[in-house]
């Protein structure tokens, strides 16, 4: 290196006109100029940086008064320093067994600041699928692990000749791709209490079929997280209650003549044992309970389905429920019922003109939970919303006039694909060890029209590869939405549980989850 470097001498009883000699480990000596004395315990001395030989290292420094008197300090000088770390020895990463990549970068510094590179003295990072590279940076894909693994080994530090060596380690966790795929639960079909206006169609009254998503998580290897598969919505019954039997679908609105039907439940995973919307990791919404109606053909007195599945991919908003008879007085669509849950607040509660008014109210959905149905006078008791991440509205009641409104479905959840919530905390994974990777709401436009299966039916999973169980059926299958009553009097059909489908794994078959109505541990494994 070019220039000039000046020393500090500290000492005692340093006389005017002492001179300072540098004395290689071979001899050679070498004389600074100039040299200061500063004070009696201080002298100053500079010298060209070329005048030393890295190979003649270290020097010594002698000082030597005038009365001849002097003194040397050995190995003093050294003209090329090994470099010094920076990183802490120890740990300096934990990572993922499925993570590719730049995982950390090491740092060393030195005085002269020539450049440093940097090395694996061994082979330990290599036999584990990483490398320290050139510029410290520890990359690679990692090899797949059991357990928790500590990959030990030395890294160096070389400037020029001279090396530093340190030992260090990286933690190796097991994580493996985990594909779930969820449903939520149908909801009810309506009843009727009495046996006038009867006729031969009974598909106009039926629950909306619960929403299936899909998601996939790299998740840690023994991590536990909670599933919860929801119950099908009650069905409309031939008495003075509501249907209500799941938790957190909305509850059917009544008549003097016909019952509304339960919403759906949710289904879901969580990263806690409780059920909340910031434990929630994955979630369904469940489908709108049906609305009560009489029985008269397919006259053009509206529709009373309760709303089924995913209305958005984007958001994972649940459909609205039918309109029902009497002309509609809310501001989310003239041919709708109860809304369907929305990416940030419950379903509207749908409201017609007129309704009853009457106790209980139709109201709207909200965190979890759907809307109560309108409670009616002579006919059409109101749909209950699904319960979701935001539950869908209940329906309105149709006064005394036909048929009510059907509920809204509840909305859908998927931890990390969406990342403009209103509540920060649900945009992203704070859970430890879970990573999002992918999601889908699988959707099915609103339908407003007079056949068969409304919004009963379900997005067929099992054509979809996660297992058997879908069927068009006017039998309780899984997910779909329940008929309305095919007797006067009679009940409705109960909506179908949902499912919770999960794989470890990129291939193989899902394991089918059924038991519907309590919050279970899964371990991943």
């Amino acid at each position: 290196a070019g220039g000039n470097i000046t020393f500090t001498i500290n000492g005692e009883r340093f006389n005017v006109g002492a001179t300072v000699k540098l004395i290689s480990n071979t001899g050679v000596e070498l004389t600074p100029s100039p040299v200061t004395r500063v004070s009696a315990t201080q002298i100053t001395a500079v010298i060209a940086k070329n005048s030393f030989v890295n190979a003649q290292e270290p020097y010594d420094v002698k000082v030597t008064n005038t009365s001849g008197l002097s003194s040397i300090l050995a190995d003093q000088i050294n003209v090329d320093n090994a470099p010094t770390w920076n990183t802490s020895a120890g740990n300096v990463a934990t990572i993922s067994d499925q993570v590719g990549g730049n995982h950390v970068t090491l740092s060393a510094s030195d005085a002269e600041g020539d450049t440093i590179t940097y090395s694996e003295n061994g082979s330990n990072l290599s036999g584990a699928g990483l490398v320290l590279g050139s510029s410290g940076v520890i990359s690679g894909n990692p090899n797949d692990v059991s357990s928790s693994t500590t990959v030990s080994f030395t890294g160096r530090a070389t400037a020029n000749s001279k090396t530093s060596d340190r030992n260090f380690n990286i933690i190796v966790d097991p994580y493996r791709p985990v594909y779930f795929g969820i449903l939520g639960a149908g909801g009810g079909g309506g009843g009727r209490r009495g046996s006038n206006y009867t006729g031969s169609t009974n598909d106009r009254g039926g629950g909306g079929g619960g929403c299936f998503v899909e998601a996939v998580y790299e998740i840690k290897l023994g991590t536990v997280v909670y599933y919860y598969v929801g119950s099908g919505g009650y069905a409309g019954q031939n008495s003075g209650t509501g249907a209500s039997t799941n938790t957190y679908g909305g509850n059917g609105g009544v008549s003097s003549n016909d019952t509304g039907a339960e919403g759906g439940d949710f289904s879901g995973i969580f990263t806690q044992n409780s059920i909340t919307q910031t434990s929630a990791l994955i979630m369904a919404g469940g489908g709108g309970g049906g609305a009560g109606r009489p029985h008269a053909g397919n006259d053009g007195r509206g529709l009373q389905y309760g709303g089924g599945q995913c209305e958005s991919a984007t958001t994972g908003e649940g459909n609205d429920g039918g309109r029902g008879h009497n002309s509609t007085a809310h501001s989310h669509g003239s041919d709708r019922g109860g809304q369907g849950g929305q990416q940030n607040n419950g379903g509207a509660r749908g409201q017609a003109s007129p309704d009853s008014g009457n106790s209980p109210v139709q109201t709207d959905g909200s965190a979890l939970n759907g809307g109560q149905g309108g409670t009616a006078n002579g006919w059409g008791g109101g749909g209950g919303g699904g319960g979701g991440f935001f539950g869908g509205g209940g329906g309105a009641d149709d006064d005394n006039s036909w048929g009510g409104q059907g509920g809204g479905a509840g909305s859908s959840f998927i931890r990390g694909k969406i990342t403009n919530y209103s509540t920060s905390a649900f945009n992203s994974v704070s859970a430890t060890g879970i990573t999002y990777v992918s999601g889908t709401f699988r959707t099915a436009a609103w339908f407003g029209g007079n056949s068969g299966w409304g919004m009963r039916t379900t997005y067929d999973f099992t054509t979809a590869g996660f297992g058997s169980g879908w069927a068009q059926s006017n039998t309780v299958t899984p997910g779909h939405g329940g008929r309305e009553n095919s007797s006067y009097p009679g009940a409705g059909t109960n909506g179908g549980n949902g499912l919770v489908f999960y794989r470890v794994g990129a291939s193989g078959s899902y394991t089918k989850l059924t038991s519907a109505g309590s919050l279970t541990a899964l371990t991943i494994s």
